[in-house]
């Protein structure tokens, strides 16, 4: 690992200099007594290197792939990258004149080439224990930066100038050749390349500089705030009723579960499980003030980061009134469909009346169940997990593991695979042979169309392992492997992640219904990726989405889940293959709904308080200010006094999420709205629930970004979204149907 610092400190932009060929392992360069150090080349090719054999000779060679291969593999090929990019702007430098074509064809596969080896590398970072975490931090920080030197070149940028400006005479680009000129000079624009020498040298030398150091110490200060905790658990009966994957997280040996002592983490998904499952309140509101204080804590004065978020809200206004945005707010709408500031607070208005109201009803009737537990305090955030659960398992009559019997993962899979293939008119087959994969769990799918043409393939590693990432057994990740492009000849690649429990004693996995959920959800990031027809990779799937659309595809799949009809064909009793009860489906689907008015409007909350930080009208106010101004418009459980929001919101404060929050609702009432098509078209009505399901893949999966998601969801709805269907979904609003009219009062009309 000596080379690590070749790669990943010793020159900002390590790319050969220009026009010198990449097997060079060095180069001095000799003017006026100064010496230019080329890093170091590593000598790997794809006859030592399996990472680096070229996509179009066949399948990922994983199981032959170690560290050295990692951490070599994408060091040489984000070089390489860098440096195609360099001969790029040499053709450019040198007076040659680039279509359209022949610019974002380079440019994309240059891009295909070097994603293929990083996501093969990201995901062998997630599955296994291959490559050390700390060395593929740097890496992938290295990487990251290699990548966007597509969009930081001067020469690209006056090239992709004249292009806009030929476009505006001729009109000689398609739409979504049009469209994808525009998000590269958005980008551009936002990296300062239309500001003067000076103006960019402001922004970048100075704002974005301050503000990366800024979030990075944040972010520094809130990891060990948050590692810094750890509750010990001596009592049995507290964690009887704990699910067996909690247990094995929490114990100090995992492979005896039930043997304490039990430690308790700020680890979200253990955090999230401990309030649902903890019988014990003193320790629920240990844990839960433990993570809300974090960033102020009095007894943790050097994780403090009060001084860094007013440094962050300063360091972004200081880089939006540079680039002539009169607040951070409304820079970040460039890259959203909301589009403006005026309709995220549109949605939020118009969703707070109906959750809001609803709230104030669910909260008293979980105070009158839980009293009539024995409880005898005011309900609160950290009492409000755990009486949901126990309402939940009376509601229902059974517990999670209970619910988990009628779904095993082989038929839950099947069913699922049996849907999209009904749907979206394609056939997903398992495939027996001639892949390798990092696991032998593992299993490998071809998605082929009605035409027999094969649209890619995707990996499902379905079940927890000591060496495997961990976000929770009912969250799971798509990672792209290999991104599609038509002109780059590059087929669609990905890994389908869950972390479900293993088969056991004679039985298969087995779900419980927020799990068949995610996996759901999961399948739509799954067709996604493998459905686009655009050209392009930064037009296909996800790449390129606006942020508030990212997660529609996902959305939209989720709600099939959450339909009676549907729940009861994804079930069967793993010894029996007998369904679920009509009843139980309905509950189960109705069981989604319950606390949705407090949880969206916790959501609705912090979106505003997001805006609020980032608009130039509240620099006065410090973000706790204006946390508390807000607080009352839209919640009505008292806030404990050590909650220190938002300096702990870490999503806005050191994360991407900065004037961005809003996009995990925006995209729930947008593939609300979508599945609302599905409805109106009626379940009981497959032919047209087909039609409606077509009309969506030859859209959203198809189009991916190749135009503004705003007219891909005119194409498909109509008209624009409404907030309407988020409300119906989440049980907030009745639909109120017109009332059939008789053929006589239609004739007389």
């Amino acid at each position: 690992m000596a080379m690590a610092h070749l790669w990943l400190g010793r020159v900002a932009r390590s790319r050969l200099s220009v026009g010198v060929p990449l097997l060079r392992t060095a180069q001095r360069q000799a003017s006026q007594n100064r010496v230019v150090l080329i890093p170091e080349i590593p000598p790997d090719d794809a006859r030592t290197n399996p990472l680096l054999k070229p996509y179009s000779e066949g399948l990922p060679q994983f199981e032959s792939v170690n560290e050295r291969h990692c951490f070599f593999g994408l060091g040489k090929a984000l070089l390489q990258f860098e440096a195609n990019i360099g001969a790029i702007e040499d053709r450019i430098n040198g007076g040659e004149v680039l279509d359209f074509e022949a610019l974002f064809g380079a440019i994309d596969q240059a891009k295909c080439e070097y994603e293929s080896v990083w996501y093969a590398v990201n995901l062998l970072h997630v599955t296994t224990e291959v490559l050390d975490r700390d060395i593929f931090m740097k890496l992938h920080r290295r990487a990251e930066r290699a990548l966007v030197v597509r969009m930081s070149s001067r020469g690209i940028h006056s090239q992709l100038k004249r292009l806009q400006q030929e476009d505006q005479k001729t009109q000689n680009l398609t739409p979504s050749q049009r469209h994808l000129l525009q998000r590269y000079l958005t980008e551009y624009k936002l990296k300062g390349f239309d500001l003067s020498e000076n103006g960019y040298l402001e922004l970048n030398e100075t704002w974005l500089r301050r503000l990366a150091e800024a979030k990075q110490d944040y972010n520094y200060k809130m990891m060990m705030s948050t590692q810094n905790f750890r509750a010990s658990v001596n009592d049995p009966q507290v964690v009887s009723d704990f699910p067996i994957d909690v247990l094995k997280a929490m114990a100090l040996d995992s492979s005896q579960p039930t043997k304490g002592p039990w430690s308790v983490t700020l680890h979200p998904y253990l955090y999230q499980k401990f309030l649902e499952y903890c019988p014990d309140r003193r320790l629920r509101w240990n844990v839960y003030q433990a993570s809300v204080s974090r960033g102020d804590r009095k007894q943790d004065v050097y994780n403090r980061v009060v001084a860094q978020v007013k440094e962050i809200n300063q360091y972004r206004q200081d880089e939006a009134v540079t680039l002539g945005y009169p607040c951070f707010s409304e820079l970040s709408m460039e890259t959203k469909m909301a589009a403006n500031v005026d309709n995220v607070k549109a949605m939020t208005t118009s969703l707070l009346g109906s959750a809001k109201s609803s709230q104030e009803m669910e909260l008293e009737s979980l105070q009158a169940y839980a009293e009539s537990r024995g409880f005898d305090h005011d309900l609160t955030y950290y009492d409000i997990p755990y009486f949901k659960r126990k309402f939940r398992r009376t509601f229902l009559g059974l517990t999670d593991d209970d619910v988990r019997d009628f779904f095993p993962l082989p038929k839950v899979m099947n069913e699922v695979i049996k849907l999209c293939n009904s749907m979206f008119n394609i056939q997903i087959e398992e495939v027996k042979s001639g892949f390798q994969t990092w696991h032998p769990e593992v299993k490998f799918f071809r998605v082929i169309d009605a035409d027999q043409k094969v649209l890619g393939h995707f990996y499902f590693d379905p079940y927890l392992r000591d060496d495997k990432g961990y976000p929770g057994a009912d969250k799971g990740w798509f990672i792209p492997v290999r991104p599609h492009s038509i002109k780059a000849n590059c087929q669609p690649l990905g890994a389908l992640l869950m972390s479900l429990p293993v088969p056991g004693y004679g039985k298969p996995s087995l779900l419980n219904y927020d799990e068949v959920g995610e996996l759901m959800r999961l399948f739509g990031n799954v067709l996604l990726h493998l459905l686009p027809k655009s050209e392009w990779s930064d037009l296909s799937g996800k790449f390129g989405l606006e942020w508030d659309a990212l997660e529609l595809a996902s959305n939209f799949m989720g709600h099939w889940s959450e339909q009676p009809e549907i729940v009861s064909k994804l079930s069967g009793h793993w010894s029996s293959n007998e369904p679920i009860s009509s009843d139980l489906a309905v509950k189960l689907c109705k069981s989604k709904q319950h606390m949705a008015g407090l949880e969206l409007c916790q959501e609705l909350y912090k979106t505003s308080v997001d805006m609020a930080f980032h608009d130039s009208e509240c620099l006065s106010e410090s973000g706790p200010e204006i946390a508390n101004r807000l607080y009352d418009q839209y919640l009505l459980i008292p806030r404990i006094p050590e909650d220190t929001f938002p300096l702990n919101f870490a999503e806005i404060m050191g994360g991407e999420h900065a004037a961005a929050y809003f996009c995990r609702t925006w995209s729930k009432m947008l593939a609300a709205d979508a599945f609302s098509a599905v409805k109106e078209a009626g379940l009981d009505n497959e032919e047209e629930v087909k039609k409606v399901a077509m009309r969506f893949r030859n859209t959203f999966l198809s189009m991916g970004s190749s135009l503004p998601m705003a007219d891909i969801f005119r194409q498909f709805r109509g008209r624009d979204p409404s907030h309407e269907a988020l409300l119906v979904s989440l049980g907030l609003k009745e639909i109120h149907k017109p009332k059939k009219r008789g053929s006589q009062e239609i004739a007389a009309n």
